[in-house]
């Protein structure tokens, strides 16, 4: 199985995609969450997840610098940025850091 790990700020979208994604359909578990990104970076360093869904803005460390400091660590992790913003230059920088997939959480409603 594929481990997962959800970084996000709002508690709502951390619940959400925990218990409304069927992870076992895709061969995959949720090995934890975190609340901000020094929490997300410690989680993923612990559990050396597959997968991470993480937001941009965060408190302590937003997702891109959380990013960078992954990117050489964790060179196979699949990073899909989770956004309510729909910025062009932060699509780029993600791009940039290895990010596979960019977000936007309009787009979770449909889920």
């Amino acid at each position: 199985m594929y481990k997962v790990v959800i970084i996000d700020d709002e508690p709502i979208i951390v619940t959400g995609l925990t218990k409304l994604v069927p992870w076992e359909k895709y061969d995959c578990v949720v090995a934890g969450t975190a609340f901000d990104g020094e929490e997300g970076l410690e989680l993923i360093r612990n559990e050396r997840p597959d997968i991470v869904f993480s937001d941009i803005y965060m408190p302590k460390m937003d997702g891109l610098l959380m990013a960078a400091a992954l990117k050489s660590e964790f060179e196979d992790m699949e990073l899909t940025i989770l956004t309510g913003y729909r910025d062009f230059e932060l699509l780029q920088q993600a791009l940039r850091l290895g990010v596979r997939r960019y977000v936007l959480k309009l787009s979770l409603i449909h889920i």
